[in-house]
């Protein structure tokens, strides 16, 4: 009998992953194909990617400040983030703040060479946080 429960529960958690799995991918691509209709409207740039711990689990609800110090946006619950904005935005430093995390800041636009920063691409944006020692 806990045999067939504990069977249950792990057909049940493999279930689970793969619907976690194919629902990113879909999601993914929805965003990909929103960013690319987005960059094509006016001078709007839209940049995606995930924030993510040291140890690489996502981070949820990482709030992204532009240089007026408004909320761009926030990361949801596995840690995705996108930004639609004017390209004026994304020259300016883009500033993440999260509790009990060491708050960093994003650049989008390389002002040195005035060119658009290649470790950024956009897309596919990685961003790691640090946690704040205690």
């Amino acid at each position: 009998m806990i045999k067939r429960i504990f069977l249950i529960l792990i057909l049940c958690g493999i279930a689970f992953f793969i619907y976690a799995i194919s629902t990113f991918d879909e999601g993914y691509l929805k965003n990909r194909i929103g960013a690319i209709e987005a960059e094509k409207a006016n001078n709007y740039l839209t940049r995606l990617g995930i924030v993510v711990t040291t140890e690489k689990q996502p981070i949820d609800s990482v709030t992204f400040f532009d240089y007026n110090n408004e909320i761009i946006t926030r990361t949801d619950s596995v840690g995705f983030f996108k930004i639609t904005r004017e390209k004026e935005v994304f020259i300016h430093a883009i500033i993440l703040k999260k509790k009990d995390y060491i708050t960093d800041t994003i650049y989008y636009y390389n002002k040195e060479i005035n060119e658009w920063d290649s470790v950024y691409r956009g897309y596919n944006d990685t961003i790691v946080l640090k946690r704040e020692k205690k």
